[in-house]
């Protein structure tokens, strides 16, 4: 039971279809293509290297938290098993710099893969199989990677792709990788990729009449994502300060999820001077590949609308799991983690529409397209930037304040939010964090001025504990409160050098007394 997946006649069946060029079984990328594949990722996605120690969002629960602390935070969260905890406390002894290096390079493994496993499908010609490769790396979709936090779901993608690869190679490792990757639980909607795959290539969307003994052949398979999702219901629900997360499905979520998706698709927008620069350094990478014949034939309307509608689908099935939930994968925010499995569909789509364009026009048309991912991608590695640098500036003047030190309870009027990252603000735990790592306890918590009011009442007391970095906290009306507000200082230096004085931290007691009345936002 260590063979591929059966055909009717037991043997496997590697191509399908005489309008396509190549055969299923043809060679992996070439050495120029994935040179060049390799290089144009690295312009895109290289940000995440440059910034090995940065630590954003939900990162700070993780950092400098105990074991049991992390265990429990993802015991409750109903991972499998406990593995993403294990996980990331492994990770985390290691250094932060380790999720940033295991995100780059396995991202770029499933790319890898995915060409491989286009090239044995025989959908596409050797160019737009390259083409398609190419854009499912650099499309700007989940820049969020760069948190550690969202790490487990980098695994899963790389672990659903090869077991998708290695699906007629092994099946008993292509079995486990796929029931190890649904620990995405959006994977499992995604699943339905593969095994239609299977059944092309074998030529069963044609002689539907067999499907079921095919079926019966490959029961494992079929069954593979229903046994991971009842096992995960009965024995893994979520609980405590999860309890119920994500478990609110209604297809009456759907229709004003797509409605926000394509307000945010439509909403993209990018330095057209930045595109002009990226593209035409793709069209000179592009133009001394050597293999950039790009086959030298036109392709047909047909041949598109098929490439268009596997992508349409492909979007579909990424999409779906976030939109039944109310979520929109969106590029604001840390809501860009819910792109994870938009690229593939993207790809698609972007490779049907350009390979209607003249053979000689082509190239030029894929270096717009690559040209405008790299221009989002780098600047929006270029804001994470800005944003740890602000971070580590403000811990460092954060330390200097005395009255910050001895308070309980900072009260944070930030008017530099347009220096984070993803039009993102710092969430409370965030402050708490870097507080934390500036004083090495857990004695203060912190809120926003809208926040004040939830905070009196008692709303925020379950957030007193060691996952929010505030073990040590405690309400009353004696604390000690302060306000901090912070504005951007004069300075002529750029914006990401770590100048001591690029921020103006006005830090300001807050009577105790007055801890029931309303404040100012400003």
């Amino acid at each position: 039971m260590t063979g591929p997946l059966k055909t009717l006649s037991g043997r496997e069946r590697p191509c399908f279809g005489s309008w396509h060029k190549h055969c299923a079984d043809g060679p992996a990328a070439s050495k120029p293509d994935l040179i060049c594949l390799f290089f144009l990722y690295l312009v895109m996605h290289g940000g995440i290297l440059l910034l090995p120690h940065a630590v954003y969002w939900d990162d700070w629960v993780l950092y400098g938290a105990s074991k049991d602390a992390i265990l429990e935070t993802f015991e409750q969260a109903g991972a499998m098993f406990n593995w993403a905890g294990h996980l990331h406390v492994s990770l985390l002894g290691a250094g932060v710099w380790t999720y940033k290096v295991l995100t780059f390079a396995l991202m770029f493994l499933s790319g890898v893969l995915l060409h491989s496993i286009l090239t044995r499908t025989g959908l596409l010609s050797r160019s737009s199989t390259f083409f398609a490769t190419l854009l499912f790396l650099v499309l700007p979709f989940n820049l969020a990677r760069i948190a550690a936090v969202d790490f487990p779901y980098t695994l899963c993608y790389f672990l659903f792709f090869a077991g998708w690869y290695l699906i007629d190679r092994n099946r008993l490792l292509s079995l486990a990788l796929f029931f190890l990757s649904f620990n995405t639980n959006s994977l499992l909607v995604f699943y339905a990729l593969p095994a239609l795959d299977a059944l092309y290539r074998h030529g069963l969307l044609a002689r539907r009449d067999n499907i079921p003994r095919y079926a019966l052949r490959n029961l494992d398979f079929l069954v593979l994502p229903f046994v991971y999702y009842v096992i995960k219901t009965n024995f893994f629900s979520p609980y405590g300060m999860y309890e119920g997360y994500n478990q609110s499905i209604s297809l009456l979520f759907v229709p004003p999820a797509v409605a926000a998706q394509w307000a945010d698709l439509t909403n993209f927008a990018v330095n057209p001077f930045l595109v002009l620069i990226f593209a035409l350094l793709a069209f000179a990478i592009l133009a001394i590949r050597a293999s950039c014949d790009l086959d030298g034939e036109r392709y047909t309307f047909s041949y598109s609308a098929r490439t268009a509608s596997v992508g349409l689908l492909a979007l579909t099935l990424g999409a779906l799991p976030y939109w039944v939930l109310g979520l929109v994968p969106t590029f604001v925010e840390w809501t860009s983690r819910h792109q994870l499995l938009l690229p593939l569909g993207g790809a698609l789509l972007i490779t049907a529409a350009l390979d209607l364009m003249k053979n000689r026009s082509r190239p030029l048309g894929y270096a717009v397209a690559l040209g405008c991912c790299m221009a989002y991608g780098t600047e929006t590695y270029y804001r994470f930037a800005i944003d740890w640098t602000k971070q580590t500036m403000l811990m460092k003047q954060l330390a200097l304040e005395k009255e910050v030190e001895t308070a309980s309870l900072i009260i944070v009027n930030d008017e530099t939010e347009n220096d984070n990252a993803l039009g993102r603000n710092f969430r409370f735990y965030e402050w708490n964090g870097m507080l934390a790592e500036t004083f090495g306890d857990q004695r203060r918590f912190v809120v926003r001025p809208e926040e004040l009011d939830s905070y009196l009442k008692g709303a925020r007391d379950k957030f007193f504990s060691e996952r929010y970095k505030a073990a040590d906290h405690r309400r009353g009306p004696s604390s000690a409160v302060v306000r901090v507000h912070i504005t951007r200082a004069a300075t002529t230096a750029p914006e990401w050098r770590e100048v001591q004085s690029r921020y103006e931290l006005t830090v300001s007691n807050w009577d105790a007394g007055r801890m029931g009345a309303p404040i100012s936002s400003k």
